[in-house]
């Protein structure tokens, strides 16, 4: 397990942001190898966000932290505009999918100069 993840996580129990069990419990995702196709274990879900044609978000999020990191994301965030109207994101579908483990680009959604990409690695 990477050493500056476990202090994140016990940093955010002294800040009160999760209590000592939800800690152990990220502690035990960060420690579970997600499996994948091949053999090889993807270990990261990698997002990144530009604007303008700069970067300007990059989070790097262990695949075993995928379920607690959804339950963060506001509801009305999971819903995209389509021509019939909104559509809401199944979180618990999209972790299924996440946490099969296969390599490679989940999304890439380009308008111009901005971009959103979704990679597992």
């Amino acid at each position: 397990m990477d050493e500056e993840e476990r202090l994140r996580i016990l940093k955010m129990v002294q800040e009160g942001k999760v209590t000592v069990e939800e800690a152990v419990k990220l502690l035990e995702a960060l420690e579970a190898p997600v499996q994948e196709s091949a053999g090889r274990q993807a270990k990261w879900l990698r997002i990144r966000v530009w604007e303008s044609g700069a970067q300007k978000v990059a989070v790097n999020l262990p695949l075993g932290l995928v379920d607690w990191a959804l339950r963060l994301i506001p509801r009305r965030l999971l819903q995209i505009e389509t021509e019939e109207g909104k559509t809401q994101i199944d979180p618990a579908e999209l972790a299924r999918i996440i946490r099969q483990g296969v390599p490679g680009k989940l999304v890439e959604v380009t308008d111009g100069d901005d971009r959103v990409e979704i990679v597992i690695e």
